[in-house]
Order: structure tokens, then C-alpha cells, then sequence
């Protein structure tokens, strides 16, 4: 079996180390892998590789790899893997990243929640306050609505269930909504108006497909309780920037926590880095030390159970 690895990037934590490429030899250790560091190299590779993991794999590429069976990603969208024209080579994506971006996700309620941003002006100006966290809300009394109710979000469900929240879940199929333990409800996108107008944390994991470009319309915005809070850790088309910024000029939203944005890296120009009601992530919430370690530790089962099944 021969394996070509592409996971090489220029941040950090998204690059394979020498000891984690050690761990799929020693796991595997009739297989043959190759790590390359270009995509130049890897296309050099496919003509003889029956796997491939990758971060990138474009529709062109599929005529050169004729032996190709499964492509194996740790990215948990679809945005960098092109399918081939006859949609006959499984792709496996990673499914690992919901812990390490509900810790985000906390991050940035407690943020706000705990006045951080006034207590970081204060620090620098001086000031012994007190009074300013007079008016702060428990997360535990709060609801957190999280709209594409996935993997990922059940893992926020989770977290955010421990500290006592109401948590609404909100997806196209909520016929499984009775085996979920951290969902107080789950509701169709069709009930969005009114479940906006009850939650005082309104969270976006949804994928970057055309169906949910622009769903967080001005409209939509317009009808969210007084003084809520929004955070984006899914994919940057849901919602357009002028209507969030719209909604933040109007007091509706009382701030922001964005991780993803429309156009990436996001503009020098833009008028969110200013905002002291907006926490900026530049795509990382789910980037961290453990990322690469976490993926081959799913990777080594999915790689067995692939080959196993007889391909």
C-alpha cells in the first residue's frame, strides 16, 4: 500500500511533524508512505499511490492517480477537496475539532459575558472598578441558540450544558432531536424568527454552501433579542458583514466573537478590527498544539477500517 501525505502549511500546528509520520510507519509498517512538502512533489507521488491525506486535492489531479482509492483530510469542510467527475473516490474528513473550538467558543462568551473588554481598558487606564461587573448575567441563566446543530455544535452543547445553559439546537432534520442529552430543544431553520428572539447567544457552525450564504440577513438580525450576542465559528458566507455591523451600530447586538469571515485574511480596511464590541480569531478557533496528534490519532482507525472493508 502506498500513501502519499500532503499536510504540510505554513502555520504551525497544521504541519505533520517527523514523529507523527514515525507513528503511521510504525502502525502501519507494510505500507509505504511518502510526505511531501509541495503540492508539485505530491502530484509527482499520485501516479502510484493508493491513499491519499492531504490538505488540498484538486479535480485535476484525479487523472493522476490512477491507483487512487480514498483521499483522507483533516479539514472538517469541503472547501480544498475537489471532487472527481465521477464522485467514485470516498473522501474522509476530519471529525475531531469540536472540543478544541467549543473551548473557543467559550472563550469568547465568557469574554463578554465577564467584561473583559472593560476590565482590559480599565487595567490600562488604572481604574479599580468593581461596579462594572454589577451588571454582568451567570452563564448558567443564559440561552444559547447554535444554528447548524452538527458534530461540532454538540460538542459546544456540551460545554455550555455544564454551566447550566439553556441550549437550542437549530438544523434541517431534527428527527434525532429525543437522543440528544444537551439540547434543551431543536428547531428548523423555518422557526429561526422566533427562537432568535429568545436567546442571548446566538452561534453560527454551519458550512460554507450556498444555501446558507447571507442567512443571517439584516431581517434576521433585526428580530434578535436586545442586547445579544452573535458568534460565527462556522464558515464566513452566513451572514454579510454590513448587517452586522448594521445590528452593532443599532444596539441590537451588544458585540461579536468572529473566527471566520466571507474574504480571508480579512481586510486591513474593514471596520470590525476597530470595534471594541468584536473579538477577532483569524480562523483558529479550532488550531492548536494537539491538532495534527489529535487528526492521526482518528486517522489510524479510519485508515484500518478502510482498508479492512476490502477495497
Amino acid at each position: 500500500m502506498n500513501v502519499a501525505i500532503y499536510l504540510y502549511n505554513d502555520i504551525s500546528g497544521f504541519s505533520i511533524k517527523k514523529e507523527q509520520v514515525l507513528t503511521l510507519e510504525k502502525t502501519f509498517p507494510e505500507w509505504k508512505f511518502y510526505t511531501c512538502e509541495t503540492t508539485e512533489e505530491l502530484q509527482e507521488k499520485l501516479h502510484d499511490c493508493h491513499l491519499c491525506i492531504t490538505w488540498k486535492f484538486l479535480s485535476g489531479w484525479y487523472r493522476k492517480a490512477p491507483l487512487l482509492k480514498a483521499i483522507f483530510t483533516p479539514s472538517a469542510g469541503h472547501d480544498w477537496i475537489e471532487k472527481n467527475a465521477a464522485y467514485s473516490i470516498p473522501v474522509f474528513f476530519g471529525s475531531f475539532h469540536g472540543p478544541v473550538m467549543a473551548e473557543s467558543l467559550l472563550g469568547m462568551i465568557l469574554f463578554f459575558n465577564r467584561k473583559i473588554p472593560a476590565l482590559l481598558s480599565n487595567q490600562k487606564q488604572h481604574i479599580w472598578d468593581r461596579d462594572v461587573l454589577s451588571n454582568t448575567n451567570r452563564l448558567g441563566s443564559q440561552s444559547v441558540v447554535l444554528i447548524g446543530y452538527g458534530n461540532i455544535a454538540r460538542e459546544c452543547a456540551h460545554v455550555l450544558k455544564e454551566f447550566g445553559c439553556r441550549v437550542i439546537g437549530v438544523k434541517h432534520s431534527p428527527y434525532d432531536a429525543f437522543l440528544d442529552k444537551d439540547a434543551d430543544a431543536i428547531h428548523q431553520p423555518e422557526e429561526l424568527v422566533e427562537v432568535l428572539a429568545k436567546a442571548d447567544h446566538i452561534v453560527t457552525v454551519l458550512p460554507g454552501t450556498n444555501e446558507n450564504r447571507d442567512l443571517l440577513s439584516r431581517d434576521l438580525f433585526s428580530v434578535m433579542k436586545k442586547g445579544a450576542y452573535f458568534y460565527n465559528i462556522g464558515r464566513g458566507n452566513c451572514y454579510r458583514e454590513s448587517d452586522l455591523l448594521w445590528a452593532l451600530d443599532q444596539k441590537i447586538l451588544a458585540g461579536a466573537g468572529l473566527d471566520v469571515f466571507n474574504e480571508e485574511p480579512l481586510p486591513d480596511t474593514s471596520p470590525l478590527w476597530d470595534r471594541a464590541d468584536v473579538l477577532i480569531m483569524p480562523h483558529g478557533s479550532a488550531l492548536c498544539k494537539e491538532y495534527i496528534p489529535m487528526y492521526i490519532r482518528e486517522l489510524i482507525p479510519k485508515l484500518r477500517a478502510f482498508t479492512n472493508s476490502g477495497f
